[in-house]
C-alpha cells in the first residue's frame, strides 16, 4: 500500500527546466525569452538557489498548450 502512495506522489512532483533545456524546447535566445517574460508572454521563472532560477514544466506545458490554441483560432 505504501509504495502505490509513493508512486501517486511522484507523479504530482512538477519538475523544474532549467535555461537551456528552456532554449532548446522554444528555440528562442535568452534575450527573446527574458524580453517575453518581462511583456507577459511567456512564464516567468522560480528561484531555485541563491543564482539559479528555472522553469516548472508544468507552466511550459501550459504556455505550449495556449501557442496551439492561438494558432488554431
Amino acid at each position: 500500500m505504501l509504495s502505490n502512495t509513493l508512486q501517486t506522489d511522484q507523479h504530482k512532483i512538477d519538475h523544474i527546466l532549467r535555461l537551456e533545456e528552456i532554449k532548446q524546447l522554444t528555440k528562442k535566445s535568452k534575450s527573446s525569452i527574458y524580453a517575453d517574460i518581462a511583456s507577459g508572454l511567456f512564464p516567468a521563472p522560480v528561484k531555485i538557489g541563491v543564482r539559479a532560477v528555472g522553469w516548472k514544466v508544468s507552466q511550459i506545458n501550459n504556455w505550449l498548450e495556449s501557442l496551439q490554441s492561438t494558432q488554431e483560432h
